[in-house]
């Protein structure tokens, strides 16, 4: 960005578009602001990503943690989705359990490595709510929707 003299700006209003046959909703966080000036905060500025194309709703986290998901959560625009990015590499954090019952995902994918693996709390969550999960630190993963079906390949 700074060789193409670009400016990165945070997103601060929810914003829609489309792509094609897909329309995406981004929806950023109520504030970049780091409470008390203290530590590190900038998992919880994630930006939540909607992907709805035909009968598919496909929902991707970022890093999201606890205080985000609920923010998220609280806002009333959480429903149950085809796919789910998991949040923050399948770190296990409070929120997780709301999330995954409003969300009621068929895939989840978790961005994780074999150094820092999901927590194996937030897999049986996963579990118990008959997500098919993939988890990166196994291999790469393919998603292919064509907003009738949604095939997930390992």
């Amino acid at each position: 960005m700074e060789e193409a003299k670009i400016t990165p700006e945070n997103v601060t209003q929810t914003q829609t578009f489309q792509f094609g046959q897909a329309s995406i909703t981004v929806e950023p966080p109520a504030s970049y602001e780091i409470p008390d000036g203290k530590g590190e905060y900038d998992n919880n500025f994630s930006l939540i990503t909607t992907v709805e194309l035909g009968a598919k709703r496909l929902v991707f986290t970022g890093d999201a943690e606890k205080k985000r998901i609920r923010e998220w959560l609280s806002s009333g625009t959480a429903q149950p989705c085809d796919f789910l990015k998991v949040p923050h590499h399948g770190v296990y954090n409070k929120a997780l359990p709301e999330l995954f019952e409003t969300l009621h995902p068929a895939y989840a994918v978790i961005c994780d490595s074999a150094k820092n693996p999901a927590d194996d709390r937030t897999l049986e969550l996963l579990k118990q709510c008959g997500a098919s999960t993939y988890q990166t630190k196994d291999g790469d993963i393919s998603i292919v929707c064509d907003g009738e079906s949604i095939a997930v390949t390992q």
